[in-house]
């Protein structure tokens, strides 16, 4: 698990694949990721943000913590929207210390 300082900035990165067979490639999501991301209470600090893309199946979002931001293990629950059918693909946890 990654671990930051209290306003530091944090990249959440993911790569959206697709299965083809026993073969996965890069893909891009119809709609694209959105990610929400909870505190250490499980508040949500933001949700259903839209996720940059900067190439095939390569999303990231840059969020800067606060000097108050709270202490713990954060979870950003990312999402892909593909036709109608929306899923939560992945969620990665890191901490404030």
């Amino acid at each position: 698990m990654k671990t930051y300082e209290q306003g530091d900035s944090i990249r959440i990165e993911i790569d959206v694949k697709t299965r083809s067979s026993r073969t996965y490639t890069l893909a891009n999501p119809a709609s694209g990721c959105t990610i929400t991301l909870y505190d250490p209470d499980r508040t949500a600090v933001f949700s259903a943000q839209a996720m940059s893309n900067e190439g095939t199946g390569l999303y990231f979002y840059n969020w800067q913590s606060l000097s108050t931001s709270k202490r713990g293990v954060y979870s950003a629950r990312i999402s892909a929207v593909d036709t109608s059918v929306t899923g939560v693909i992945e969620e990665q946890l890191f901490k404030i210390k």
